[in-house]
């Protein structure tokens, strides 16, 4: 929906998003029958339980590393999104709580919509003029994530622009992915596709970029830094951003203690415990590999791959395959010999 289309048909779509909401049958004749014809066809009542394909991708984007023949020496790591997905199951029910008490406290309870808060909020919105409160459902915000995913910019756009048609859109997606996934499916989805800022999706990576652990070391203070993120995940290499994210912290380490999630003496312990933050990106490709001996080694095997035609059709997609895979790569460089020339070029 444009700003240019706002009016009428805005107005018509703010209803409907009630009455759909709640369940109510509204009369035709509350709504002009030239809005009606569009709009509550197509928006409203439009195949409820269908899903587009997007929201049907079973594997988001991965990243792959290449180590040398030891199987252990980490050559490089490409991606376009630092990513590497956990099962539910590897990921600590601290994490999860932590992830439930910031986003979405009734999630087991709904249906995929949180109507009382949707309400509560669509009011607030609408009465202030402005966006002031959210009401999206961790199913809502995995909706709009998995619909960015989309090639071109105008689906992109459509999936984040702030209209209430983006919002029945998705309120009607995340009724339907609820019939199809379980709930536990959905949060472990949500978990692995949120984006935590400085180029890092999913709490596995999350983790690593901020401070170098993966999920099941972290500290309660570290975690609840961590989901607050989701909310505000962009500038966090600046200070005045990381003094907001320690705010937000303590607010959802309370949330934690009234919802039972944390006992009072360890909120107490994690809001006074320093934040020692790395904040240090993932090397990305060959030019930051971190073995420099291999830089030339890692670009003789990114041409190489990009000419076997079993990763791709086109070189365009056998690149996306090797930053997107999710490949283990164990190449055939043995590390030791190829210091050991390195060594003999730099005395000569």
């Amino acid at each position: 929906m444009r700003k240019s289309e706002n009016g009428l048909f805005a107005n018509t779509a703010s209803l409907l998003i009630c009455g759909v909401l709640a369940g109510v049958v509204v009369a035709a004749a509350a709504f002009p029958l030239v809005a009606l014809s569009g709009l509550a066809a197509k928006a409203g009542g439009e195949a409820f339980g269908q899903l587009p394909d997007e929201l049907t991708v079973k594997r988001t984007p991965q990243i792959s590393y290449v180590y040398a023949s030891d199987d252990k020496t980490l050559l490089a790591t490409m991606y376009d999104e630092n990513r590497r997905d956990l099962s539910l199951t590897e990921i600590p029910q601290m994490v999860q709580k932590a992830m439930l008490a910031a986003e979405d406290q009734k999630f087991y309870q709904h249906n995929g919509v949180d109507v009382k808060g949707f309400a509560r909020a669509f009011i607030a919105n609408k009465t202030a003029g402005e966006v002031e409160q959210g009401a999206s459902t961790i199913t809502m915000q995995l909706v709009r994530m998995s619909l960015t995913f989309t090639s071109t910019p105008q689906n992109v756009l459509h999936a984040t622009e702030d209209t209430n048609a983006r919002k029945l859109r998705e309120v009607r997606y995340a009724i339907a992915l609820e019939q199809r996934m379980t709930k536990d499916q959905i949060l472990e989805n949500y978990l692995n596709t949120a984006y935590f800022g400085l180029r890092s999706y999913g709490i596995y990576a999350a983790s690593q970029v901020y401070f170098n652990k993966e999920p099941k070391d972290l500290s309660l203070s570290q975690t609840a830094y961590l989901v607050g993120l989701v909310k505000f995940p962009g500038d966090q290499d600046k200070v005045e951003k990381r003094a907001a994210a320690v705010v937000r912290r303590d607010y959802i380490l309370t949330e934690m203690q009234d919802l039972g999630y944390a006992p009072a003496e360890e909120v107490a312990i994690a809001k006074a415990e320093p934040l020692e933050i790395i904040a240090n990106e993932t090397p990305n490709g060959c030019v930051q590999t971190t073995i420099v001996s291999a830089g030339f080694f890692c670009d003789f095997f990114q041409r190489w791959w990009l000419q076997q035609e079993v990763f791709g059709a086109t070189k365009y997609d056998r690149e996306r395959q090797l930053r997107a895979g999710g490949y283990r790569i164990v190449s055939s460089l043995d590390i030791n010999t190829q210091d050991a020339m390195h060594r003999n070029v730099i005395k000569q």
